[in-house]
């Protein structure tokens, strides 16, 4: 039996026993939304979790109660979580009546490996939490990288790249009036 639970809560207004072949599966989300089982009573656990995670950029500590009851007791016999990026990684905390999913989200810095991506993660830290639109897409695509991609991506917003890419135009054009010049 599959529980699957992507947004909003199910309330349950007695206790739930989870069978050991059974699983729940769960989305947690940016804007702080999720899927969530809420138990009035006792919430016996065993079975698989599976989170999910939805689109777009996490910040560091956020927290989401994939499951709620008066008392908890047991745990999931597996877990599976989304896979950890370098700057972004979930965990799972219990307590005597939630499971919580929390976020690990790094600094952009923590990607950056030289000083021209080091000066564009530390501009990107300092606005992420102010953008929207499109420039929130490019910053979650980023936080969802692979190791390899981070300097190519950091360098592709980096002024220096327009800048080498006018002074290559200019020297070109430069070269061009001097051949018919001559």
């Amino acid at each position: 039996r599959r529980l699957d639970i992507l947004q909003g809560t199910l309330h349950l207004e007695s206790s739930y026993v989870m069978a050991g072949d059974s699983s729940y599966h769960t989305v947690v989300n940016r804007d702080g939304s999720h899927g969530q089982l809420s138990v009035e009573g006792t919430a016996t656990l065993d079975g698989g979790l599976a989170v999910s995670k939805g689109p777009g950029l996490f910040f560091n500590g956020m927290t989401y109660d994939i499951l709620t009851a008066d008392r908890v007791q047991g745990e999931f016999a597996s877990v599976v979580l989304p896979a950890p990026k370098k700057l972004l990684s979930f965990g799972l905390r219990q307590s005597s009546d939630r499971v919580q999913v929390v976020t690990r989200a790094k600094s952009f810095t923590a990607a950056a490996t030289d000083p021209v991506e080091m000066a564009v993660a530390e501009y990107l830290d300092r606005i992420q939490y102010t953008v929207s639109g499109d420039l929130l897409g490019i910053l979650a695509q980023i936080q969802d990288l692979e190791d390899s991609e981070f300097g190519q991506a950091f360098h592709s917003l980096s002024p220096y790249s327009y800048d080498q890419y006018t002074t290559a135009s200019i020297i070109g054009a430069q070269q061009n009036v001097r051949s018919v010049q001559h």
